[in-house]
C-alpha cells in the first residue's frame, strides 16, 4: 500500500497495514485536558503534560516551517532533537492513569508521531477525514442509524460513492446514474436488483 494514512489513536487502524500517521491534534487534545482539570499541587503530572506539549508543538512547528522548502542541514538537526527528545520521553509514576494511558499510546506509537518529518505533503491532523464523514455520521444521527446491516451496507457504499465523486468535482448524480446503469454493476453485490 501506497501512501500515509493519517488517523487518529482507535486501535482498529492498528490492524491496517500502512505507513501512519496519529492525529497530533488529539494528543494534544487529551494534554491540554490533563492541563486544564488535573490538580496543580501535582507537579510532576503538569511538567510532564507541558514537556510533551512543548515537543509536539515544537514538531508541528518545524514541519509547518520546511513543509514548502527543501529539507537542509537545519531541518534534519532540529528535527533529530525533536524525534530523540520525544525517544527519551518517559513518564516516573505507573499510577497516574491518565497519564499512563498517554505514556502507552507514545511507546506504541513511537514510529507513528512523527511520520510528517519523512514524508512530505500530508498532514498532522485527521481533522479533513473527520470533516469527510462527518455528513454521514450527522444524518446517521438524525435517522437514528439504519434498522438492519444490509441498510447500514448501502449507507456505506453510497456514503463511499457520493464522497468519492465530490472530492473528484464530479457530478453526484451523474456518477450514481452511471454506475447504476453500467453492464458491470459494481453494487450487484450489495443491491438486490428485485
Amino acid at each position: 500500500m501506497t501512501g500515509v494514512l493519517i488517523t487518529d489513536f482507535l486501535s482498529a487502524y492498528n490492524k491496517i497495514a500502512a505507513k501512519k500517521q496519529r492525529c497530533l491534534l488529539h494528543l494534544l487534545r487529551d494534554l491540554s485536558k490533563v492541563l486544564e482539570f488535573w490538580d496543580r499541587e501535582d507537579k510532576g503530572v503538569i511538567r510532564y503534560a507541558r514537556r510533551l506539549v512543548k515537543i509536539l508543538k515544537d514538531g508541528i512547528k518545524l514541519y509547518d516551517e520546511h513543509r514548502n522548502k527543501e529539507w537542509d542541514e537545519e531541518y534534519i538537526r532540529r528535527r533529530k532533537r525533536i524525534v530523540e527528545s520525544l525517544e527519551d520521553f518517559r513518564f516516573p509514576d505507573p499510577n497516574k492513569k491518565i497519564l499512563n494511558r498517554i505514556a502507552k499510546r507514545l511507546e506504541r506509537h513511537k514510529n507513528e508521531i512523527f511520520t510528517i518529518f519523512y514524508v512530505k505533503d500530508i498532514e498532522s491532523h485527521n481533522n479533513r477525514a473527520e470533516r469527510e464523514i462527518r455528513p454521514g455520521v450527522i444524518r446517521r444521527k438524525i435517522t437514528y442509524g439504519n434498522r438492519s446491516e444490509q441498510g447500514a451496507r448501502y449507507h456505506s457504499v453510497l456514503m463511499s460513492v457520493i464522497q468519492t465523486a465530490k472530492l473528484n468535482g464530479m457530478d453526484v448524480l451523474d456518477t450514481l446514474k452511471t454506475i447504476l446503469l453500467c453492464n458491470d454493476n459494481p453494487f450487484a453485490g450489495i443491491v438486490d436488483s428485485s
